[in-house]
């Protein structure tokens, strides 16, 4: 059998809470953290070649809670 690389684009959205001064810091604190922490978890380990190919993040919507 014939082995193939394939690369993926998974979306996926997900809401933070943070404490911040204002909606700009509080938008920056969680781009902060979603370039340091944010991973697709794939249990079988062997299948991955590269970490991540691609990396798209967007702002959909900042309120006070």
């Amino acid at each position: 059998m014939k082995k193939f690389m394939v690369a993926v684009h998974y979306e996926e959205g997900i809401v933070f809470a943070v404490e911040a001064k204002d909606a700009e810091e509080a938008k920056g604190m969680v781009f902060e953290i979603v370039d340091g922490e944010a991973a697709v978890s794939v249990f079988n380990k062997s299948l991955i070649r590269q970490k991540v190919v691609h990396r798209d993040v967007q702002v959909v919507d900042v309120k006070d809670i």
